[in-house]
């Protein structure tokens, strides 16, 4: 299976990216165009990692990089959730997702912090402007 990448979800402060793949299979999640909505403009974003889902065959892994950076390295079946938290390293760049020894499937929940307009931030109220 060659790499794909698909949303499972896309709002103005939310996107769910899932990336798939086999052994020597790598990807990018540009920030500027992969998670825009095409009513947004997208200038100097800026995306939180919320969680990870994340399924590899038995010898397989994932590896998930921010500007040479690696975030995180995944083997087996799991989930990282830091419960209103995020991971806010490199969140200025796009996200390289790796796939070794097999295949694997990798669900990337993002919080679209900033860079993405015009009515981007929903307020208490559920209002988007």
């Amino acid at each position: 299976m060659a790499y794909a990448q698909s949303n499972l979800k896309l709002t103005q402060v939310q996107a769910v990216v899932r990336c798939s793949g086999t052994g020597g299979d790598s990807g990018t999640i540009t920030l500027a165009t992969d998670i825009k909505k095409a009513s947004e403009t997208a200038a100097t974003a800026n995306v939180d990692i919320r969680k990870i889902h994340w399924y590899c065959d038995k010898a397989a892994s994932v590896t998930i990089t921010r500007n040479s950076v690696d975030i995180a390295h995944l083997h087996g079946t799991g989930e990282t959730d830091w419960y209103g938290f995020s991971d806010n390293t490199e969140n200025d760049q796009d996200i390289l997702i790796t796939i070794a020894n097999g295949d694997a499937v990798c669900i990337l929940e993002l919080s679209k912090v900033s860079g993405y307009g015009p009515h981007q931030h929903q307020g208490a109220d559920g209002d988007l402007g």
